[in-house]
């Protein structure tokens, strides 16, 4: 059966909502363990310092083995 473009509208729709969902959760779960873990903290605070765009922060944590 195929979907009209309605269908596919709402399933992309419904789809970009809990990506957005999942979204905010892990970025409520990053805090919470951003708080508790000084180490964490520490590695957060010198990546913001460094003010990498997502596509460089692999850059940052190359391993040369």
């Amino acid at each position: 059966m195929t979907m009209t473009k309605r269908e596919r509208a709402y399933e992309r729709l419904a789809l970009w909502v809990e990506i957005n969902d999942l979204a905010e959760r892990l970025e409520t779960l990053t805090d919470l363990w951003r708080r508790h873990d000084p180490e964490l903290r520490q590695m957060h605070r010198e990546l913001t310092d460094l003010e990498l765009s997502p596509r460089q922060l692999p850059l940052a944590f190359d391993d040369p083995f």
